[in-house]
């Protein structure tokens, strides 16, 4: 995939994949990063990008002209994006869609009240959002998009399950995790279930938690279209000891609850 990225303040997105494995994906040319910066080719000694908006609004707007330079200088831009609060919702869904469809994307970061309009429709930009709520410019909503879409990608995750098991993946939350020691100082236990080495209940253990933490933390993702095994994986919570729920942020009476709430 080859991610162009037009930000006025280029340091940012390149200091923000400096590390990791979005960054070891770079370096080993699973993808390739090019930044574009739309003052390169500002007409002026000031090299200016902005100017008053007409209407009197607040702030000073991104002018298309050193836009459409920047975004001419890229060869194959493919999917143009704006990062934007009012544009579509960024998910899970449309990260793995994209980084298995999308050869390349160009993301458009812009700054202060935003960029000229004609801009965004003359070139049918996409508009995108990572939340409801403002930045002070889309570096760092492109870095979510980059980081999110790379480690999509095949051979950018030392272990190719990881993505496959990730939060989201499948509509269902992450199930908590845990390492050594098995008992720590503090007396909170790792889960029996997971140190006995059968495979089957482990999966079993951790199918239940997704259920549990998407009925607690994301319910709107459970959607009634996709039937969801809650009442079994309330059972199977009821079954837990009370330090192994204590571990795995779990109450027995939430428990209780949600299976009367749930069970007819």
């Amino acid at each position: 995939m080859k991610v162009h990225v037009i930000p006025l303040f280029p340091d940012l997105v390149r200091q923000g994949l400096s590390e990791g494995v979005v960054s070891r994906a770079f370096n080993e040319g699973k993808a390739n990063l090019d930044l574009v910066n739309p003052r390169d080719f500002a007409e002026d000694k000031h090299q200016t990008v902005d100017d008053k908006p007409f209407g009197g609004a607040d702030g000073m707007l991104m002018m298309s002209g050193p836009l459409e330079k920047a975004l001419s200088s890229i060869e194959e831009p493919g999917e143009i994006v704006y990062l934007s609060p009012r544009g579509d919702r960024w998910d899970h869904e449309t990260c793995v869609k994209w980084a298995a469809s999308k050869p390349a994307v160009t993301l458009i970061c812009g700054r202060y009240a935003g960029v000229d309009q004609r801009f965004l429709e003359r070139h049918k930009v996409r508009e995108v959002s990572i939340g409801d709520y403002v930045l002070s410019g889309g570096e760092l909503p492109a870095l979510v998009l980059v980081d999110s879409l790379v480690r999509q990608l095949p051979g950018v995750l030392g272990n190719e399950q990881s993505a496959i098991h990730d939060s989201f993946s499948g509509g269902l939350l992450e199930a908590p995790q845990f390492t050594r020691p098995r008992e720590d100082v503090w007396g909170w236990v790792v889960p029996e279930v997971l140190t006995n080495g059968n495979h089957q209940k482990i999966e079993e253990f951790k199918l239940h938690m997704s259920v549990l933490y998407t009925l607690r933390n994301r319910p709107d993702l459970l959607s009634e279209s996709k039937p969801i095994p809650v009442v079994k994986a309330l059972k199977y919570g009821l079954g837990l000891s009370d330090v192994e729920l204590k571990s795995c942020g779990l109450r027995r009476t939430w428990l209780k609850d949600k299976y009367e709430q749930y069970k007819d």
